[in-house]
This record gives C-alpha cells, sequence and structure tokens, in this order.
C-alpha cells in the first residue's frame, strides 16, 4: 500500500472495501489514525491493532469499536494479551 495513512483515498486505492482484515502494527496513535481513518471509507471489515499504552484501550468503548470486532494486541516484553 503506498500513500499517506491518514488519508481516506489511500485506503480506496488499496481496495480496503474488498479486504478481509485490516491490521496496524505502527505507534498507539498511528494505529489508532489507520483505524479511523479505514471506518472514514466506509470499509466494514475488522481492525487488528498493536498498542504499547494501557489507555489505549479505550478506543474499544467509541464508535470505531462497532461490530465487526476491533482486537488490540498489546506490546510488551512479556507474553501479549489480546482484548475484544
Amino acid at each position: 500500500m503506498v500513500g499517506p495513512l491518514d488519508d481516506p483515498a489511500t485506503y480506496r486505492s488499496a481496495r480496503v472495501d474488498r479486504a478481509c482484515l485490516v491490521a496496524a502494527t505502527q505507534a498507539d496513535t498511528t494505529t489508532t489514525n489507520v483505524a479511523f481513518t479505514v471506518r472514514e471509507t466506509g470499509a466494514i471489515l475488522p481492525i487488528v491493532a498493536t498498542r504499547l499504552g494501557v489507555f489505549s484501550a479505550t478506543l474499544r468503548g467509541t464508535r470505531f469499536s462497532s461490530r465487526p470486532a476491533f482486537a488490540s494486541v498489546r506490546r510488551s516484553s512479556s507474553r501479549p494479551t489480546t482484548t475484544t
């Protein structure tokens, strides 16, 4: 995928509407931006995003996290935990 991560046209060009899943593995602020931008395109699909911060899990309670599911995987030196 080529283009700015905060531009819905980037995801439309990548045909996100035909994707089965979007995975974002950048910094917390970037993955949040990716998730909201993908939702802005109107695509309805699961989004998986890694997170470092404890407060990043609060995204699950926003309209962005409506079904299909949003899953975040916490990155740390210990075993990863998954929340849905």
